[in-house]
């Protein structure tokens, strides 16, 4: 029988901010542009929490006096 060591396993990568910028896609030119039409920032769902709140209330009473 053989005697079993433990193995130890790493998590740490060397990384570069190069290895993740491709020459043909990304250029330091066109990256230091402003962009010309931007998203707007996405919303938290507690920005629309009381618009879907109204909703969904709105639907519920709207459906009752139907039924």
């Amino acid at each position: 029988m053989s005697a079993l060591k433990p193995i130890a396993i790493s998590s740490h990568a060397d990384y570069r901010r190069s290895d993740y910028m491709f020459a043909r896609e990304q250029s330091r030119v066109l990256n230091s542009l402003e962009w010309e039409d931007r998203e707007p920032p996405l919303h938290s769902w507690t920005e629309m929490l009381p618009a879907v709140l109204g909703i969904a209330t709105a639907a519920i009473v709207l459906f009752e006096t139907i039924a």
